[in-house]
């Protein structure tokens, strides 16, 4: 598991045999009633939206998988996991996560 912190970086590396990295990404979920997902890469302007995923507000931890077969998604392997929480109803960034992605 790689553990990220708000507007940190972070480098996961896929070693030959693994198909799956899991991505902690930690914040202040204890007010969340939802939280969105933001993914996307600086060199590339595609983004993908995730609405309303799955959060541990006591421990304070969102669980993001990534697959070697996502490789090809985004130019650069970099990806920034945008968080976002609902609080009672209005938007609050809990942060940006640049998670370093070492393929090979």
């Amino acid at each position: 598991m790689t553990p990220v912190e708000p507007n940190a970086t972070a480098h996961a590396h896929f070693a030959p045999e693994l198909d799956l990295l899991v991505h902690a990404l930690r914040g202040d979920f204890s007010l969340a009633e939802r939280v969105n997902v933001s993914i996307s890469s600086p060199t590339d302007p595609r983004r993908i939206v995730v609405q309303e995923v799955a959060f541990d507000g006591e421990s304070g931890e969102l669980l993001i998988a990534c697959q070697r077969h996502y490789e090809p998604m985004f130019s650069g392997g970099d990806l920034v996991f945008s968080v976002d929480a609902i609080e009672r109803g209005q938007p609050r960034r809990i942060g940006e996560y640049l998670v370093v992605h070492h393929w090979r």
